[in-house]
Parts: C-alpha cells; sequence; structure tokens
C-alpha cells in the first residue's frame, strides 16, 4: 500500500489521536473508576505493554499547541516518553504558560525518577495556576505516589475547594478517597469512593489497598462486598481467589513452624 503524503498522514494521526484519547480516556476512567482492572487500580490490564519507542517515518507535527499537546498525550500514554517531551517541550516553546504542558513534563520526570524535578514541575504547574484543581490534582497524586499521604489529603482538599466543573470534581474525589484509604482512613475514603465509582467498585479498590497493606482477612472482605454488590465483576473474583491462596500459604506456613517448634520440645 502506497505511503499516504506527509498533510494526509498526519491528519489521519490526529484522527487517531482523537479516537485514541478517548480509548484512553475510557480505559482510565474503566480502570481507575470501576474495576482498576485485574492489576491495580488506575492501572490498564496485563498483558499491554507500552511500546517503548514511537515508530519511525513520522514528520515534526507543526500544529496548534493545543493539537500538539493531544499528540503529547498520546505519546505520554502509549510510553513514547522521549517523543512526548520533545511534544511537551514544542507547546512550552509557543505557549509558555501551558499548564498541561508543564504537568506532562513532570509526569515523564516522574516517571523517569527524577522525583526532584518532578515535584518542582507540579509546584510550578499550581504557581501558574494556583485556582486550577487539575495541577493541585496531579500534585496530589504525586504525593500519593511518594506515600506523602498527609500531603496529599491537603492537597486534594484545596483541588475540591477549587473543582469548577463536576468532571474535575468526579476525578479529584476519586484520588482524594485512594488517598485516604492509603492512609488507613477507610471509613472517610468510603463515601468519596462510592460517590465516584458506586459501591461495588468501592469495595474492589479498597479491597486493593488493603492487600497492599498486607490485612489480608479485611481484603478478602472487600472483594466478596464487591462481588455480592455485582456479581459481574471477574476482576473481584480473580483478587478474591488470590487473597484467599495467600492466606491459606500464611497459615500453612504457621502451622509448619508451630509443629517445628513443638517437634524441638522444650529445651534443656
Amino acid at each position: 500500500m502506497p505511503a499516504c503524503s506527509s498533510p494526509i498522514r498526519w491528519f489521519c494521526l490526529m484522527f487517531a489521536c482523537g479516537a485514541a484519547l478517548g480509548c484512553v480516556t475510557e480505559q482510565t476512567r474503566e480502570g481507575s473508576f470501576v474495576t482498576g482492572g485485574p492489576g491495580q487500580y488506575g492501572q490498564p490490564a496485563p498483558g499491554t505493554p507500552a511500546a517503548k519507542s514511537r515508530p519511525a517515518g513520522k514528520d515534526d507535527y507543526k500544529g496548534t499547541p493545543k493539537a500538539r499537546l493531544a499528540i503529547a498525550n498520546l505519546q505520554e500514554a502509549r510510553g513514547w516518553h522521549d517523543e512526548a517531551r520533545k511534544s511537551y517541550e514544542s507547546v512550552l516553546a509557543s505557549d509558555a504558560k501551558s499548564v498541561d504542558a508543564v504537568i506532562g513534563l513532570a509526569r515523564l520526570d516522574q516517571v523517569g525518577g527524577r522525583t526532584a524535578e518532578a515535584e518542582a514541575g507540579f509546584k510550578k504547574a499550581v504557581q501558574m495556576d494556583a485556582s486550577s484543581a487539575r495541577s493541585l490534582d496531579a500534585l496530589g497524586q504525586f504525593y500519593v505516589a511518594q506515600k506523602r499521604l498527609n500531603e496529599a489529603e491537603a492537597t486534594f482538599q484545596r483541588a475540591l475547594t477549587s473543582a469548577a466543573d463536576e468532571a474535575t470534581a468526579k476525578q479529584v474525589r476519586f484520588h482524594y478517597g485512594i488517598a485516604l484509604a492509603k492512609n488507613g482512613q477507610l471509613d472517610q475514603a468510603a463515601p468519596y469512593l462510592v460517590q465516584v465509582v458506586g459501591s461495588a467498585a468501592a469495595h474492589y479498590n479498597l479491597g486493593l489497598i488493603l492487600h497492599e497493606r498486607g490485612e489480608l482477612a479485611a481484603s478478602e472482605e472487600e472483594f466478596i462486598a464487591a462481588i455480592l454488590e455485582n456479581p459481574r465483576l471477574p476482576q473481584a473474583q480473580h483478587w478474591l481467589n488470590l487473597v484467599r491462596r495467600e492466606r491459606e500459604q500464611v497459615q500453612t506456613a504457621g502451622h509448619f513452624e508451630q509443629t517445628a517448634v513443638t517437634d524441638r520440645g522444650p529445651r534443656r
């Protein structure tokens, strides 16, 4: 098949961006806000590794900053981090006030392990638009990833008061609920999660966090509750089976240890 001309090829890519961003948004909504996938909340399911580099043959795109930002978002979502960085920097070169580009670069620094640079980038975005819920939400998510949960909670509280629309407020409430749960405040977290994703998915996400904390019995209870609320939630069944196997292994190990102590008898 003959190659498309450059303008047509980039029109096709832009169309693909729109479709792909829709899919990414849908996947993120389904992943973070509904089931979390069989892996972790907020992450795609296993078996879909990101590409490490963009396919060759793409010319540098010279469209509007908004269009280049959409491409940068797609590149970041696909795992083309070097290309995404160039695109975000290109956006900033023509629009130095692009908060979204600053946040994008900060996320890339975070993924790349440049924690100090990432934090500086997120804080720069907040300074650029102090009333923006999206920049505060991004900073809060960074704090959660760094396990700085008290700072995350305070940041999400600020973001909630700044949210200008329901979609943004919904996203912030979900992230705030996750931060509260990770900080051991499950009773406070549950209403936020239920409000955003419903009862079944809230139980599911709490189950994941409890599993993360090593609280297997409580995690099992949450997954059971999720299945009772929505039997058509295969991710919850997947994790329930996993947690039950882990509990059996712990109990078996404890039994063997107790048997070994008994067999040795009292020391003389």
